[in-house]
């Protein structure tokens, strides 16, 4: 019995500590990003559990990583650090200038799939 219990709260820890965010856009506005690489912040307003809403930022080095010219999520991954030139291109979609191992190229993502919004708090 003691081992079953120490798998389950094992398991229950796995299962919380993937706990994964997005679809900020649902409940967000007025996104747009703010700073200037390496220290780029996602800005919006977002709705509150209570009824209210709360202008949010999130720095995007703590979500993002820049592999060989691409981005991609990973906590902690400060992907702009070697990514320049970022804007908005339409709704959440981010477009970047990486670099790679020689050279650059242009990365987009779709900032909705792996940021949410936490009680008014942007989360990734």
């Amino acid at each position: 019995m003691h081992i079953s219990i120490n798998l389950f709260a094992i398991a229950s820890f796995a299962v919380s500590g993937a706990l994964a965010f997005s679809n900020f856009a649902g409940s967000c506005s007025g996104i747009h990003l703010s700073g200037t690489e390496p220290n780029l912040d996602l800005v919006a307003t977002c709705n509150r559990a209570s009824g209210g809403t709360e202008t949010s930022s999130l720095v995007l080095n703590g979500c993002y990583t820049n592999t060989n010219g691409q981005l991609s999520f990973q906590k902690n991954g400060n992907a702009f650090q070697s990514c320049h030139n970022c804007f908005i291109v339409s709704g959440t979609d981010m477009r970047c200038t990486c670099q790679l191992i020689s050279g650059a190229d242009t990365s987009d993502i779709d900032l909705n799939v792996n940021i949410g919004n936490d009680n008014g708090q942007l989360v990734c």
